[in-house]
């Protein structure tokens, strides 16, 4: 890795080399510093350039240059997805900003569980610059990328997209429709808004380590419990359902207990949490159902494809599409 001399990548900030338009493996090998950019606010004295651990952090003001992939899956039997390709954007124009690096070196193959690690470490060390001083230093993300090196040269960004899911082409039906038509005159609990909110940031960040403590507080919220209670709670929550807890696998006690080592101990392997998270995901939405009274065709499981014709099922046998776009595609 060159040695990291921040003043040399943003001199006057200037214009980032072209980005590539490449393969992983065309880079895999290749040094880069992982990048997350958060909005700040300035704070008077705090140094232009920090490191906490592996992480170098920066403070300056926009605009930085990136790149950006945006996906969207179609809602259609064959998975088609539409990617925008925005290779040179320009963004916070004028902001003051807090960005921090990671020296690495990237992987033979896309590993999931490197890339969480990597944007662990950097929020872990962001985090407890905050805490140290105040939340100005890093309000809110505005982007992640990679910038690439060889040797000592600089030679463009990557960027990448994590925790992007297949969803299965359900159709909305006549009786799905009228209950959301009813919803604004229906008595919603206080504990299911409250939970709602948790369940929805655990749901938006896909399954990864942080959404499983969002979805059990979700479930204390709805169950009224906390702490070891909450697993007999939801168990018997589950009971009133009609679902047998000794039959979930993982157990409501295991997901328990991945709760704990990542809310204590700051980690756990991938494959756990990703299985885990989708556990939770289905446990959270049956329970929300019950508390509401509302009954619906769609499945409590994304991947739950027994509502779906033969003849989508054929049609999801086809491999997926990629339909590439330009920004202006779209105007």
């Amino acid at each position: 890795m060159p040695t990291l001399v921040l003043g040399d990548i943003y001199p006057n900030h200037a214009e980032v080399p072209p980005s590539l338009e490449v393969e992983w493996e065309e880079v895999e090998g290749l040094s880069a510093l992982y990048r997350i950019v958060f909005q700040s606010m300035a704070l008077e004295g705090l140094p232009e350039q920090l490191k906490l651990g592996s992480v170098h952090l920066l403070q300056t003001r926009g605009p930085l240059w990136t790149r950006r992939v945006d996906i969207v899956q179609r809602p259609q039997a064959k998975i088609v997805w539409d990617k925008t390709n925005y290779p040179e954007l320009q963004v916070a124009a004028g902001v003051p900003l807090t960005v921090c690096h990671l020296p690495v070196v990237l992987p033979t193959e896309q590993k999931p569980a490197q890339f969480a690690a990597w944007r662990d470490e950097i929020y872990s060390a962001t985090g407890l610059l905050v805490a140290l001083l105040d939340d100005r230093v890093a309000q809110r993300e505005l982007f992640e990328d990679f910038l690439l090196f060889d040797g000592d040269q600089w030679i463009g960004l990557a960027d990448r997209q994590g925790h992007v899911r297949n969803f299965l082409p359900f159709p909305l039906t006549d009786a799905d429709e009228a209950v959301l038509h009813d919803l604004p005159s229906a008595a919603i609990p206080e504990k299911a808004r409250v939970a709602a909110r948790w369940y929805l940031r655990g749901a938006q960040l896909g399954p990864a380590a942080d959404g499983i403590p969002l979805f059990w507080t979700a479930l204390e919220a709805i169950v009224g419990a906390e702490g070891r209670q909450v697993v007999r709670q939801v168990e018997d929550a589950l009971r009133e359902i009609g679902e047998d807890p000794a039959t979930l696998d993982p157990s409501v006690g295991r997901l328990f207990g991945l709760r704990a080592d990542i809310v204590h101990h700051g980690e756990a392997e991938l494959e756990p949490v990703v299985v885990g998270w989708y556990a939770l995901e289905r446990i959270c939405r049956n329970l929300f159902r019950h508390v509401l009274e509302i009954t619906v065709t769609w499945p409590d499981a994304p991947g739950d494809d027994s509502g779906l014709s033969d003849e989508v099922r054929l049609e999801l046998q086809n491999a997926p599409e990629t339909v590439w776009h330009e920004p202006d595609d779209w105007l």
